[in-house]
C-alpha cells in the first residue's frame, strides 16, 4: 500500500512538473511568439506524445506545429522537423495509403513559404517518385524550375532527367530534354544517345547535325566519331531521319573534312540510297566514288562494297526477268574488267606527274585511238619539273607511231618534245635526241641520224651518251677528219672517258695514224688518274711496243718507268662493278716491262726489272713475280743465279706464302741431286705449315721425299719436326682461345678436360712403332722395333708420348 502511494505521488509530481513546464512555455510564447528556439524546446517537451504504432502524429502535436509555423512560416528548421516526423511515421505503408496525402499536404504548405529552398523540392519529388505518381512528379519538377532561381536549376535537372528516363514516355522525355538544352547545350550529346536508344532517329539526326556544327570543346566525343555516327544513322535508317536534312549534301561535306574516312563516307551515302530503294542512284554514287577516291585503301573499300551490291542485286533478280539479270551481269563483268584502270586512275590522282603510272595506264589500253588520247593527256598533265624522266613518255609515244609504222608522226613527236618538252635536265633532251637518231638508223636514214646527233651535240654539249652515239656514227658514216674532230671535241669539253680514248686510238691505228694515236694516249694520261688510266696505259705500252718493237727501246723504257712511278701497288678495283675482282696493276705492268726487255733488250735489264718488281710488290703478287722470275732464270741463266733467287725469295716472302715457293725450291735442289739442300728447304718451310691445314700440300710431299731419298734418321727427324710444329700451333691456338674466353668471362666446362693434354696426346700418336717389318724397294729404310734411338735434337715437351706406327706405305709392299 505504501509503495503504490509512493508511485502515485511520483506520477502526480511528474504531471504537475510537465504542466508547469507547458505553462512556462506558453507564457514564453505569449511574450515572444517568434522565437524558434522556444518553439523547438516546446516541441521537444511534447515529443513523448508520439506513438509509432499510430502511423500518425497526435492531433495536439500537429496543432502545436501549425501554431508555430503560423507565427514563423519561413522557418526551414520547423518545416523540416514537421515533414521528417510525419514521414517517419508513414514510411513503409502502401503507396496508396491515405496517410501519404497528409504528408503531401505538408509539403505543399511548406512550399508556399519555402519555394526558394531546392532541398524541399528535391525531397518532395523523391517522395512522389517513390509513390509512382508520374504526372504529379513532373508537375512538381516544373514548378520547382519555375520557382527556383536559374543558379539552382542544375540541382533539379539531374533527377528530372533521371525521372523521365525511368518513365519511358518518349514525347515527355524529348520535351524535357529540349528545355534542358536551353540551359545546358553540352547535354546534347546525352540527348542524342537517348534518342538513339529509343529509336527516335528523326530527332536524333537533327540533334546530331546540330551537335556537329557546335563548338568542338562542348562535346566529349571527337568530331570524327560524331560524323561516323551520323553516317551510320542515315545509312541504316534513311526513312526515319529528318526530311529537313539534306543527307546527300551533309555526307559530301564530310568527304572534304575527313580524308581518312572517304571510302566509308561514300559507302554510307550509297547505302542511304539503297535503303531508300533508289538502286540506280546508289550505283551512280559508287561510280562517282571510284572516280574520286585518292587512296588504294579507300578504293578497295568502295569497290568491294560496289561488287557486293551488284551481287545482291543479281541474287534478288534471279527469279525475275532474264533481261534485268543479263544487264546486271554485264555491269558486273565490266566492273571487273575496269578494275586495273580504276586502280591506275587512283594512283594518278595521287601523283599526276608519275611517268611510271602513265606508262602502266597506256599498257592497259588496247585501242590505238585510246592510246593516242592517253599519251596526249599524259603529256599535257605531267609537269617535267616534278617528273623525272619525262622524256621517256615522249620517246615511248614516238615509238608507238614508229611501230605502226608512221615515221612522219614519230618525227613530229620528237620535234615537239625538243621544242616543248621543258625537261628538267639536259640529259633528258639528249635522251630524246639519241632516241630520234636511233629511230632513223632503224629506218636506214643514216645521213639523217648523223645530222641529228651532230645538231644535238652542238646544243647539249655535256651529254656523254649523246657524244658516244655520235662517235659511233662518225666512225661508221663519217670520214677521218670529222671523226677526229668529234673525238678532239670531247677532249676540249672534258667529257671524254677511258672507253672513248681506247676507241679513238684504235680508230687512228686502224687508219695508220700511229703517232697521232700516241699523242692521244699522252693527252689521256695527263687527264685521268689511276685506276681509271690503267687500261689506257696498258693499251699505250702494248701499242707502242707492237709498233716499234726494239727500234725505240729507250722511249719504251721511259714510258714504263713513268707508269711504274705512278701506279699504286696492291689489288685495286678498276671498275665500280663489285662482281669483278680487284686487279694488281703494278704486277701486270712489271711483267709487261720484263717481257719487253726479254724480247728486245738484255736479260740483265730484265733481271733488274724483276728485282725491282719483287721489292715493290706485296703478298700474292710478289709470290707470282718470284715464280715468274725463277722460271725465266732457269731458262736463261744458270743454277747459281736461280738458287740465289730462291734464297732471296725465302728471305723476303711473307710467312704465309713462303712454303709455296719452298716446294719448288726443294724440287729444284732434288733435281740437282742436292738432297741435303732440299731437306734443309723443307725443314725451313715446315715452321710455317700447320699440319692440320697443310697436310696434303706440304707434309705429304716432304713425306714422299723422305721415302724416296731419306734414311731412318731423316724420316724420324721429319716426324719429330712435324710433331713439334703441330704442338707449337696447338699451343698458339689454345692460348688464343683461352684468352678470348677469359676476356668474355667464359669458363670451359669441366667435362672437356685438359685441352693441352689432348692435343699433346694426339701429336704423340704419330710416332708409334710399326707392327712388323715390311720390305719396300732397293732403297728400303730399315727400322727395328726394339732398336729405337732418341734424337739428340728432339724437343722435350715434358710429357709421355706414345709412338704411332709408321704407315706401311712408307716401305712399300712386302
Amino acid at each position: 500500500m505504501t509503495a503504490a502511494m509512493v508511485e502515485m505521488d511520483d506520477v502526480r509530481a511528474f504531471l504537475q512538473t510537465e504542466v508547469a513546464l507547458e505553462a512556462e512555455f506558453e507564457d514564453s510564447i505569449a511574450r515572444n511568439p517568434y522565437s524558434i528556439e522556444t518553439w523547438t524546446s516546446y516541441l521537444n517537451l511534447t515529443a513523448s506524445e508520439v506513438d509509432p504504432a499510430m502511423r500518425k502524429l497526435p492531433e495536439r502535436r500537429v496543432k502545436l506545429f501549425r501554431r508555430a509555423l503560423a507565427l514563423v512560416p519561413l522557418s526551414y528548421k520547423l518545416w523540416k522537423r514537421f515533414i521528417d516526423e510525419t514521414y517517419q511515421l508513414v514510411r513503409g505503408l502502401r503507396i496508396d495509403a491515405p496517410e501519404y496525402g497528409d504528408l503531401r499536404q505538408i509539403y505543399e504548405d511548406a512550399l508556399v513559404h519555402l519555394h526558394k529552398m531546392p532541398r524541399i523540392w528535391l525531397n518532395y519529388t523523391a517522395l512522389l517518385r517513390s509513390l509512382r505518381l508520374g504526372t504529379a512528379t513532373r508537375r512538381v519538377f516544373d514548378r520547382a524550375l519555375r520557382a527556383l532561381p536559374i543558379t539552382q536549376h542544375k540541382r533539379i535537372w539531374a533527377p528530372y532527367l533521371e525521372f523521365v528516363h525511368e518513365q519511358g514516355v518518349h514525347p515527355t522525355a524529348i520535351s524535357v530534354y529540349r528545355r534542358y538544352l536551353m540551359l545546358e547545350p553540352a547535354g546534347r550529346e546525352d540527348f542524342v544517345r537517348y534518342l538513339q536508344s529509343v529509336e527516335q532517329y528523326e530527332e536524333a539526326s537533327v540533334q546530331l547535325v546540330q551537335l556537329i556544327n557546335e563548338d568542338q570543346e562542348s562535346t566529349k566525343t571527337s568530331r570524327h566519331d560524331l560524323w561516323m555516327q551520323l553516317c551510320t544513322m542515315v545509312s541504316q535508317h534513311p526513312e526515319q531521319v529528318s526530311s529537313s536534312l539534306h543527307i546527300d549534301r551533309i555526307l559530301r561535306s564530310g568527304l572534304s573534312l575527313f580524308t581518312d574516312e572517304v571510302g566509308r563516307l561514300w559507302c554510307a551515302l550509297a547505302t542511304y540510297y539503297i535503303r531508300l530503294g533508289m538502286f540506280e542512284a546508289a550505283r551512280d554514287i559508287y561510280e562517282e566514288a571510284l572516280l574520286a577516291v585518292l587512296t588504294v585503301r579507300d578504293f578497295s573499300v568502295v569497290f568491294d562494297a560496289y561488287v557486293k551490291f551488284i551481287e545482291a542485286m543479281i541474287a534478288a533478280e534471279m527469279d525475275e526477268s532474264s533481261v534485268e539479270v543479263d544487264r546486271l551481269l554485264v555491269l558486273y563483268e565490266d566492273l571487273a574488267e575496269r578494275r586495273p584502270k580504276l586502280v591506275n586512275a587512283v594512283l594518278l590522282r595521287q601523283n599526276p606527274h608519275s611517268v611510271k603510272e602513265w606508262q602502266k595506264r597506256i599498257a592497259l589500253m588496247s585501242d590505238p585511238i585510246a592510246v593516242v588520247h592517253t599519251y596526249t593527256e599524259a603529256l599535257k598533265t605531267i609537269d617535267p619539273a616534278q617528273a623525272p624522266k619525262a622524256s621517256a613518255l615522249w620517246i615511248a609515244f614516238a615509238a608507238f607511231y614508229e611501230a605502226y609504222p608512221d615515221a612522219a608522226n614519230a618525227r613530229k613527236i620528237f620535234a615537239k618534245a625538243l621544242a616543248e618538252g621543258n625537261f628538267k635536265s639536259a640529259d633528258e633532251y639528249a635522251a630524246v635526241v639519241v632516241a630520234s637518231a636511233e629511230m632513223e638508223l632503224r629506218l636506214e636514214e643514216f645521213d639523217a641520224a648523223l645530222d641529228i646527233v651532230r645538231r644535238g651535240c652542238a646544243t647539249y654539249r655535256k651529254s656523254a651518251k649523246l657524244w658516244a652515239l655520235r662517235l659511233d656514227l662518225e666512225e661508221s658514216l663519217g670520214d677521218v677528219a670529222s671523226t677526229k674532230a668529234a673525238y678532239d671535241r670531247t677532249f676540249e669539253l672534258k667529257i671524254v672517258t677511258p672507253t672513248m680514248v681506247l676507241q679513238y686510238t684504235a680508230y687512228l691505228q686502224e687508219h695508220a695514224y700511229f703517232e697521232d694515236s700516241f699523242q692521244v694516249f699522252e693527252r689521256a694520261i695527263a687527264l685521268f688518274p689511276f685506276p681509271h688510266v690503267y687500261d689506257i696505259w696498258l693499251a699505250y705500252l702494248k701499242s707502242f711496243v707492237a709498233r716499234y718493237e726494239g727500234r725505240k727501246l729507250e722511249r719504251a723504257r721511259d714510258l714504263f718507268n713513268q707508269v711504274l712511278s705512278a701506279v699504286p701497288t696492291g689489288p685495286v678495283a678498276v671498275t665500280s662493278d663489285k662482281s669483278l675482282p680487284p686487279v694488281d696493276m703494278a704486277s701486270t705492268l712489271y711483267a709487261e716491262y720484263a717481257r719487253v726487255e726479254e724480247t728486245y733488250g738484255l736479260w740483265r735489264n730484265a733481271t733488274a726489272i724483276y728485282e725491282r718488281a719483287t721489292n715493290a710488290l706485296e703478298g700474292p703478287a710478289q709470290l707470282a713475280m718470284y715464280q715468274r722470275y725463277v722460271a725465266k732464270a732457269q731458262a736463261l741463266s744458270g743454277v747459281v743465279q736461280t738458287r740465289s733467287i730462291y734464297e732471296r725469295a725465302m728471305e723476303h716472302l711473307p710467312d704465309t706464302l713462303v712454303w709455296q715457293l719452298a716446294l719448288k725450291f726443294a724440287v729444284f735442289e732434288t733435281a740437282l741431286g742436292e738432297l741435303e739442300r732440299a731437306r734443309a728447304v723443307y725443314r725451313h718451310a715446315s715452321q710455317f705449315c700447320d699440319p692440320r691445314r697443310h697436310e696434303d700440300d706440304f707434309w705429304a710431299k716432304w713425306h714422299a721425299f723422305e721415302i724416296a731419298h731419306g734414311s731412318e734418321d731423316s724420316f724420324l727427324e721429319m716426324l719429330r719436326i712435324k710433331r713439334s710444329v703441330s704442338t707449337q700451333y696447338a699451343q698458339v691456338n689454345y692460348i688464343g682461345v683461352a684468352t678470348a674466353a677469359s676476356s668474355l668471362g667464359m669458363v670451359p666446362a669441366a667435362k672437356t678436360g685438359d685441352a693441352m693434354v689432348d692435343l699433346e696426346r694426339t701429336a704423340a700418336t704419330e710416332q708409334e712403332p710399326p707392327a712388323k717389318k715390311l720390305k719396300a724397294n732397293d732403297e728400303e729404310i730399315d727400322i727395328d722395333d726394339d732398336d729405337e734411338e732418341k734424337n739428340a735434337e728432339e724437343i722435350d715437351i715434358d710429357m709421355d708420348i706414345e709412338e704411332k706406327a709408321v704407315p706401311a706405305a712408307v716401305f712399300g709392299r712386302a
